[in-house]
């Protein structure tokens, strides 16, 4: 029997498969071929109770970019079902938080990493609200609280102006991923809409 994970947000379910897009293989891209977001390296972290792993779709014993390629070539509805139960995972880590943080952290989740996504939901939270909140990529109660008592439109705002600094920090770092920043731009512009949405 595998674990149960809390059922995803369908609205941050549609975010996501209309944000991330379909297969993808930019040279640049240092998280190699995606698909709708999802990595290799991140899809072999997911098994079942019993060691299996989810997303080895060729039977090789593996995970790679031949198993995203699988992924973007089933059939529907299986593909779309097997995306998001990859993204429940990361949904269960946020969604003690009320909408929008909820979906500003899980965005940033997939964009960046649980770690990296979480901790910019909770640098936004601070810079939004007169209280200490240490930026540690971990949902805890300290950050639910914050959450909760957050403006929706300020912590927008907030999350908007901090997202945008850093991926502009990522390109003054390396250069080379540049050509990726005009579309993280837009995705941030876009969160934010997605986010006010009711």
């Amino acid at each position: 029997m595998e674990q149960v994970t809390p059922t995803i947000d369908q609205r941050a379910a549609a975010w996501i498969m209309r944000i991330e897009g379909g297969l993808a293989d930019h040279p640049a891209d240092r998280g190699g071929t995606t698909y709708a977001g999802l990595t290799a390296p991140a899809l072999a972290t997911v098994r079942t109770v019993d060691g299996r792993l989810v997303y080895d779709l060729d039977g090789d014993g593996d995970v790679d970019a031949a198993d995203v390629r699988a992924l973007a070539a089933m059939p529907e509805p299986q593909r779309t079902a097997l995306v998001v139960r990859f993204y429940e995972g990361l949904w269960s880590q946020v969604s003690q938080m009320p909408w929008p943080a909820s979906l500003l952290a899980f965005d940033g989740a997939v964009h960046s990493g649980p770690r990296v996504g979480i901790s910019l939901l909770q640098k936004a939270l601070a810079r939004c609200q007169p209280m200490s909140l240490e930026p540690d990529g971990i949902v805890g109660r300290a950050t639910i609280t914050a959450a909760r008592m957050a403006s929706p439109w300020a912590l927008l705002d907030a999350y908007y102006t901090q997202r945008v600094e850093f991926m502009r920090g990522i390109c003054d770092r390396r250069p080379d991923q540049r050509v990726f920043l005009l579309g993280w731009l837009n995705r941030a512009s876009m969160l934010r809409d997605a986010g006010s949405a009711r």
